[in-house]
């Protein structure tokens, strides 16, 4: 390579190297006696020395893409430099600019509109998150809110939370605190319209009394019941009448009827028929209790799926149930309840004559287990409660019997839903019939 005489290297003031031994720049004459300035291909730049004087002055950047290929031996990995030539009137400078061995890789632009999307994809996906966030905490700050302490008893023991959980025919259920035992029960208030008199409410106390009485199982525990409240909510602490309160155990996994909904498909139960089997076991063997263990007998009288509570080892495995709502159970021999009361669908031909005992309990059993195979009401055909009673008390039983098709099931629902009450089973008979024996009490090969 021929080198031009009439260039002069210039020497950095700090290291004492010259420009070219540091930016690896070279000078040589081309065929026309022009010069040509060769350097090797830059990568990343780090400005090292800004340090300049300038006035006016042009500036010349050389391209490494414009460099020799020939000279490509001289390159060096380590350091490589660019020579920026700045030359003015007054007096020219170099900037020399130091560089790492990294590449400095400039995005195309399809790479460019490909990140800006997936930026923006991440952006939107922070704020749904944080939308989420905040969403959840006006939720847990509303249950929060809901679940403080809006009654109690004058006991103070239980502890009303207003927060509504359920809600039945003729009462509310509110999710409750028992102070004493650390545990969450069920606060169970009657409606107004069914005791807005002191007569009404004295009865219904008298009546829910009996569930005191019974510890069973099978049957949802009630432990307390009580006329008046404290009104934690006003600031005198007034003591409140204004109804029956029935605190009983918290039930939350759900009804029977609950669960038949949800595992009723093509107009079939998809439950294994011995779960099932199992369930109508453990109510026959509350109302066995409650009819035969119990002085005088205790009625239900309103016996159903969704008064059916379940509960079990796991989310997954309900394997067992237990009877509650007892707001019209009542005492066989207490002539002053004998009134008509039941749910449409569910109720005995003798209730219309307001003579009965507890045979009714097993004509609800029998729809109870129709309700079950069948995943209707019994008696839907029935728009008014007059046609109902018609069809009732004229021995017809419901259409949704056809539906049934079970040789070993037909015989049994048809016997406890017979009109007339000397024709039906009594609890004890139909616990110990050999299709419910089959599957007794902790009997889970099956599962």
């Amino acid at each position: 390579m021929a080198t031009n005489p009439e260039y002069v290297p210039e020497v950095e003031e700090e290291t004492g190297r010259s420009v070219e031994d540091s930016a690896k720049i070279y000078s040589a004459d081309d065929a026309d006696g022009n010069q040509t300035t060769i350097e090797q291909p830059k990568k990343s730049i780090i400005l090292q020395d800004t340090t300049t004087r300038v006035s006016n002055k042009k500036v010349k950047i050389i391209d490494p893409r414009q460099t020799n290929e020939n000279d490509s031996d001289d390159d060096d990995t380590n350091s490589q430099h660019i020579n920026i030539e700045v030359s003015s009137e007054d007096q020219p400078c170099d900037l020399v600019i130091e560089s790492t061995g990294a590449t400095l890789d400039l995005p195309d632009e399809a790479n460019l509109t490909a990140d800006r999307k997936k930026s923006r994809e991440e952006r939107k996906k922070e704020r749904e998150k944080k939308k989420e966030e905040e969403m959840l905490k006006k939720y847990q700050a509303e249950q929060e809110a809901k679940q403080k302490a809006s009654a109690k008893s004058k006991c103070g023991r239980w502890i009303k939370h207003n927060l509504k959980i359920g809600e039945g025919g003729y009462k509310f259920v509110y999710r409750g605190y028992d102070s004493f035992e650390a545990r969450n029960v069920a606060w169970c208030e009657f409606k107004c319209e069914h005791v807005d008199t002191k007569e009404k409410r004295q009865a219904m106390f008298r009546e829910t009394e009996i569930m005191l009485k019974m510890n069973h199982p099978h049957i949802v525990r009630c432990f307390d019941v009580f006329r008046e409240w404290i009104n934690v909510e006003d600031p005198n602490n007034s003591l409140e009448e204004k109804g029956v309160v029935i605190i009983q155990e918290l039930m939350s996994a759900g009804t029977l009827k609950s669960m038949i909904r949800k595992n009723f498909s093509e107009g079939q139960c998809i439950l294994k028929f011995p779960l099932i089997t199992r369930w109508w076991h453990q109510i026959l063997d509350a109302l066995r209790y409650m009819h035969h263990k119990i002085q005088p007998p205790i009625l239900h009288r309103d016996l159903k799926a969704e008064n059916c509570f379940l509960y079990g080892a796991s989310n997954e495995e309900y394997l067992n149930v237990k009877v509650g709502d007892f707001g019209l159970a009542a005492h066989v021999n207490d002539s002053g309840r004998k009134t008509m009361l039941g749910t449409f669908g569910f109720m005995a031909p003798e209730i219309f004559d307001e003579k009965y005992d507890e045979k009714v309990d097993i004509y609800a059993f029998g729809m109870l287990m129709l309700e079950v195979m069948t995943n209707r009401t019994p008696f839907d055909e029935c728009d008014t409660l007059m046609k109902f009673a018609a069809k009732t008390m004229s021995g017809l039983g419901p259409d949704v019997m056809n539906k049934v098709s079970n040789p070993t099931l037909r015989p049994i629902i048809s016997a406890c839903i017979h009109p007339l009450t000397c024709f039906r089973p009594t609890a004890e008979e139909l616990y110990f019939h050999p299709l419910f024996q089959r599957y007794q009490e902790g009997d889970d090969s099956w599962v």
